[in-house]
């Protein structure tokens, strides 16, 4: 176990240092995958910030490198980040096409919504109260519908 960790550390080291010296080899695995781990299993909080930084210093280098890995780099970051259903909200998709509301929504629920490809997440949420009078002291109703 001490080993492992010991070795994931320098490994990591390892990987900033190439990193920081600007000599990167042809395949990135061998220093992006030490990166990963060190961000997903390292209990240091020091060692996961250079880790952190150290990776994103490798997404600036390999900008104009072809093949880009950086896609791939930011996806595989996005589903470690996304696997932990305590931290992160589960999601619904939905078709935004489709005006009609579901019973079952419940307000304050989160909703993943696609539109013409672009997909948005969006905070089901009662809608504002609107009222045609200007900036100013609000109206009676509003103040009861307020503290309803």
């Amino acid at each position: 176990e001490q080993h492992q960790i010991l070795q994931g550390k320098v490994q990591c080291c390892i990987a900033g240092c190439v990193i920081t010296l600007t000599s990167l080899p042809e395949k990135l695995t061998p220093l992006i995958r030490p990166l990963m781990n060190c961000l997903k299993t390292q209990t240091d909080s020091l060692m996961q910030s250079l880790g952190a930084k150290w990776l994103s210093r490798l997404l600036d280098l390999c900008r104009e490198r072809t093949p880009c890995p950086n896609p791939k780099i930011i996806k595989n970051l996005c589903s470690y980040v996304c696997c932990d259903s305590q931290h992160t909200p589960s999601i619904h998709p939905t078709n935004m096409g489709n005006n009609q509301k579901d019973e079952e929504e419940k307000e304050g629920s989160l909703q993943l919504t696609i539109e013409h490809g672009i997909i948005s997440l969006l905070k089901n949420t009662a809608p504002p109260i609107r009222t045609k009078r200007g900036p100013g002291r609000p109206s009676a109703a509003v103040k009861e519908a307020m503290a309803e």
